[in-house]
């Protein structure tokens, strides 16, 4: 494929304003204006976010036989477990123990090929009531909807453990090319909050691409990026470092506005630091990656309509730019809102997105016919729509040899969680991940962790609120499965990651008394 170099215009526009363009500086704004050491090789993190309440038995298997028999002690009509993890009141099984007829209904047959580089959790819980949520399952339980907020949104603003690691050296100990990648079909919103690597600085929440061509341009547009197959560049100095130069010079001259904050202007040295490295990459003769970059795809603004074909294509462009990006290593961070779906309740092909409030023919008001044949159908459908059209179609395109016997796959931790469990309450929260992050995450097991011999509050709801492990400790598990360590993510004194308030529970009526002493330990029996 022959190279041709981007004019100005298109190498600002494939940047997506996330490398040239200057950092939001809010001091800078009208008044009236709207608001370590490293690991030993690269490991990536990936993140689905599902939406809506869940019919929580759905995701777990219901196999009778083989050694199993049903719940007695609670009537939910899922698979009893008898093995113990060591040292713990909960239980395990061998995946593999599930692959006839499949592990669930979401996780059927298809999933077989891989149940031993998956990990499937049960019984964790948010801690405060979070109602609809945007980021709680990666550690900001504050990013509760303003439509249907939560007692949660009161609470204090974090980061999200992707932007923890995306801004961490011992995960990224090189400037990477594209710190994280976000992507949402439906709307330009994402499962993601920042401070931009400031302590102590803002968290906003960060934006999506809903287009496949612009997560296309960001990825392999940028200065100094060459496809590997592209033939020698021009000689001479590259027009890529003469634009940034020209960038540098313009943003330092910023850095004398006396209305800078001091946070802002923490952001703005930051993304200074960063132009310099890029400066130096492109005097030594830029970035050859050894991967395939893809073609340019199509533009689906605003991610296109509900067409069956539009969500067909725009989802598929969308995983594979993201699965080049990773094995070209241009990102090793990516969160993926699945809000649009394909499935209709019969599993036939019919467009539907999530929406804020539950009106119309949306996911959200069909998971609002809970309890309903119809809406435990439509449910189910499109949970298994996301399982195989976005997570089991990443765990394919990985699962290739990165270098000796390991796969880009093996090198991951995908994970897959959810913004509740059943209904609107946020205990048992369905959460699945792949990928052992470079055989630090000990796979192939169902692991469930609620205990099951606590009251069962809520009794109507099947057992669904009974008492589990907090979420907090599998927000430990992955900074940690990513090589991080207390001190890259403990604030304030605080052991562990996330607010542990359970504000909106009342324990007359909801399971709060967790243990804590234990709010700063990784899930027990998961890393190796």
């Amino acid at each position: 494929m022959k190279y041709d170099r981007v004019r100005r215009r298109m190498f600002l526009q494939g940047m997506g304003g996330a490398t040239l363009a200057i950092p939001m500086l809010s001091s800078l704004f009208r008044r009236d204006a709207h608001a370590g050491g490293s690991l030993p090789q690269p490991v990536r993190f990936i993140a689905i976010k599902s939406n809506s309440g869940q019919t929580i038995v759905d995701w777990y298997p219901t196999l009778e036989g083989n050694g199993y028999s049903l719940r007695s002690d609670k009537a939910d009509g899922t698979t009893g477990l008898t093995q113990e993890i060591p040292g713990t009141p909960y239980k395990q099984a061998p995946m593999a123990d599930f692959a006839d007829p499949g592990l669930s209904t979401i996780i059927d047959g298809a999933f077989n090929p891989f149940l031993e580089k998956m990990m499937l959790l049960r019984g964790m819980d948010f801690l405060p009531d979070t109602n609809h949520n945007h980021s709680a399952f990666l550690g900001n339980y504050a990013g509760s909807s303003d439509v249907t907020a939560g007692p949660a949104l009161s609470l204090p603003h974090v980061p999200t453990v992707d932007q923890v690691m995306a801004y961490s050296d011992r995960f990224y100990p090189e400037q990477p090319l594209v710190r994280s990648l976000h992507l949402n079909t439906s709307r330009a919103d994402s499962c993601s909050y920042t401070h931009a690597g400031i302590a102590g600085g803002a968290v906003n929440r960060v934006q999506a691409h809903i287009d496949p061509l612009t997560m296309w341009n960001e990825l392999f547009t940028g200065p100094g990026i060459m496809p590997p197959n592209a033939e020698d560049p021009p000689q001479g100095e590259s027009p890529n470092k003469r634009l940034v130069d020209h960038v540098y010079e313009d943003y330092t001259r910023i850095q004398a506005n006396p209305r800078l904050s001091s946070d802002d202007r923490a952001l703005l040295d930051r993304h200074l630091n960063f132009l310099s490295e890029l400066q130096g990459r492109l005097e030594g003769g830029g970035v050859t990656a050894q991967c395939e970059f893809p073609p340019m795809p199509a533009s689906y603004p605003d991610g296109g309509s509900l067409s069956v074909s539009d969500i067909e294509e725009s989802w598929s462009l969308m995983i594979d730019i993201a699965v080049a990006g990773i094995i070209c290593d241009h990102t090793r961070v990516i969160t993926i809102d699945a809000e649009k779906v394909l499935s209709d309740a019969d599993g036939s092909p019919a467009g539907f997105t999530h929406s804020e409030n539950a009106s119309g023919q949306t996911w959200h008001a069909l998971a609002h016919e809970w309890g309903t044949p119809s809406g435990d159908a439509h449910l189910r459908s499109m949970n298994r729509w996301v399982a195989n059209n976005v997570f089991l179609r990443l765990m394919e395109r990985l699962d290739v040899l990165e270098g000796g016997d390991s796969t880009y796959l093996d090198n991951s931790l995908i994970v897959w969680g959810n913004e509740l469990g059943f209904n609107h309450l946020n205990y048992s929260i369905p959460t699945i991940t792949a990928g052992s992050a470079g055989g630090r995450v000990a796979t192939g097991r169902y692991l469930d962790f609620t205990e099951w011999e606590t009251q069962s509050y809520f009794s109507q709801h099947n057992g669904h609120v009974i008492r589990g492990i907090p979420y907090n400790q599998f927000f430990v598990t992955m900074l940690q499965a990513m090589g991080l360590q207390p001190e890259d993510y403990e604030m304030d004194g605080q052991p562990g990651y996330g607010s542990t308030s359970t504000i909106g529970k009342d324990a007359s009526t909801h399971a709060i008394d967790y243990d804590f002493s234990q709010i700063g330990n990784p899930l027990p029996s998961v890393l190796l």
